[in-house]
C-alpha cells in the first residue's frame, strides 16, 4: 500500500505539488491522469526517491520513506524512455540488476520468452529497436517480485501484440496484490487495465475514483461513457473553474 500525505514540492519560487493526498491499495491499479505540467512527473520522482519534497509524508509498505532507502527494493519501474549503457548487452543489463539488487530475478527468463527476447540477449543495447527496448524495460520492472511497480507511459512504442501482453501481465500482477500506478496518456488502453484512476490538476489531486464510477459520473447508469469522455469532462469542468 501507498499513502501519500500532504505532499509539497517545490522547484525554487515555483511550487509544482500543492498538498498531495493519496492513498492506494494492495492490489489497485491506479491510472495517474492529468493535463502536462500538471505535477504527475515530479509525484512519481518523489515516490521513486530521485526528488525530495518539501514537505509531506509517504508511506510505502508501512515504510516511511525520508528513514531510509530499503522501501527502493519493493519498487519495479518502467520509465518512459528505458536508458541503459548503450554498450551493454541485454543479458548483461539484466544480469547488473540482479547485482545491484543482490538477489535472483524470479521471472526473468519467463519474461524473456514471454517478449521473445531470447534472440536479443547478445545485442547491445543501443542497437535494439525502441519497442525491443520498451520490452526490455518491462522485464526489468517486473522480473522481481515487488509490492509496487511504477509505469511511466509503458506502452509507447510497442506493437500491438507485445502491448496486449503487457497489459494481461499487469492485470495478472495486480489480481497478486501488488499496487500498479501507471501515467498513460492513452487513455483507451489505461482504460482496459486500470481499477481506479487520480485525477491532478495544478499539483493538487482533484478526484479519486473506481473506473467505472468515474465513467458513470460522466454516461450513463450503466457506466457505458470512455474514459476519454470522462476525463474531458472533468478537465474542461476544472478548466471553466480555475478562471
Amino acid at each position: 500500500m501507498i499513502s501519500i500525505s500532504a505532499l509539497h514540492k517545490s522547484y525554487g519560487k515555483y511550487q509544482v505539488l500543492k498538498g498531495i493526498d493519496l492513498t492506494i491499495e494492495n492490489g489497485t491499479v491506479l491510472g495517474l491522469v492529468g493535463p502536462n505540467a500538471c505535477g504527475k512527473t515530479t509525484l512519481m520522482k518523489c515516490l521513486l526517491g530521485l526528488a525530495h519534497f518539501s514537505k509531506g509524508k509517504v508511506i510505502i509498505q508501512n515504510l516511511d520513506i525520508e528513514m531510509g532507502t530499503e522501501y527502493r527494493r519493493m519498487i519495479g519501474y518502467m520509465p518512459q524512455n528505458p536508458d541503459f549503457p548503450g554498450n551493454l548487452q541485454v543479458r548483461e543489463i539484466l544480469e547488473m540488476m540482479e547485482d545491484l539488487r543482490g538477489e535472483s530475478a524470479k521471472f526473468k527468463n519467463d519474461l524473456i520468452e514471454y517478449f521473445s527476447l531470447e534472440d536479443s540477449l547478445d545485442k547491445t543495447f543501443e542497437v535494439l529497436s525502441g519497442g525491443t527496448k520498451q520490452k526490455v524495460a518491462a522485464v526489468l520492472a517486473f522480473m522481481f517480485e515487488v509490492p509496487i511497480l511504477i509505469l511511466d507511459e509503458p506502452t509507447v512504442g510497442l506493437d500491438p501484440v507485445s502491448g496486449a501482453k503487457f497489459k494481461e501481465l499487469v492485470r495478472t500482477r495486480a489480481k497478486s496484490g501488488a499496487t500498479i500506478i501507471i501515467v498513460s496518456h492513452v487513455l483507451s488502453e489505461l482504460e482496459q487495465v486500470a481499477t481506479d484512476i487520480a485525477f491532478i490538476f495544478e499539483g493538487k489531486v482533484l478526484a479519486t475514483t473506481s473506473l467505472f464510477e468515474l465513467k458513470k459520473k460522466a454516461g450513463d447508469s450503466a457506466g457505458n461513457s470512455s474514459l476519454e469522455n470522462a476525463v474531458m469532462e472533468i478537465f474542461l469542468e476544472k478548466s471553466r473553474g480555475s478562471k
